[in-house]
């Protein structure tokens, strides 16, 4: 662990590893971070063809996320926090999100986090990352 913060905690993936930011102190529940990074991790050892069919299918439901300051916040973000984060609670914790709290600082990658949550609730099975209804879901926030 390193903390060079002392305001935020936060985890970087760095090859095969996850490296956790934070202050010494800070008593933060490291779980749904890791499985944060996690989700993160699987994402970018997907077939490369896959990414890119996603990507792009993507791009043309939602043409406004390439014009976001961080593009990674339309998709690949949400799809982070709903299988690390909203989907973690529900199958490992028991637990629900609120949708009326925030599950991301950035309000584009919560908004579409939270319309994936919608359309595939956490005691229905996980959506496969693939063409269709779980790019719709996220496009379903584009501006």
């Amino acid at each position: 662990m390193w903390w060079p913060y002392s305001n935020r905690t936060q985890a970087k993936l760095r090859g095969g590893s996850i490296v956790l930011f934070s202050e010494q102190h800070v008593q933060d529940d490291w779980a749904p971070i890791v499985l944060h990074e996690y989700a993160h991790f699987l994402s970018a050892g997907q077939p490369a063809a896959n990414r890119e069919a996603v990507a792009a299918a993507f791009a043309q439901l939602c043409p406004s996320a390439l014009a976001l300051p961080n593009p990674l916040n339309a998709l690949e973000e949400p799809l982070a926090i709903y299988w690390g984060q909203y989907r973690f609670e529900r199958d490992v914790r028991g637990k629900a999100l609120s949708s009326d709290s925030s599950w991301y600082a950035q309000p584009h990658a919560d908004r579409a986090a939270k319309a994936i949550a919608a359309a595939f609730p956490a005691e229905r099975p996980a959506p496969a990352l693939a063409v269709g209804p779980l790019l719709e879901a996220a496009a379903s926030v584009c501006e």
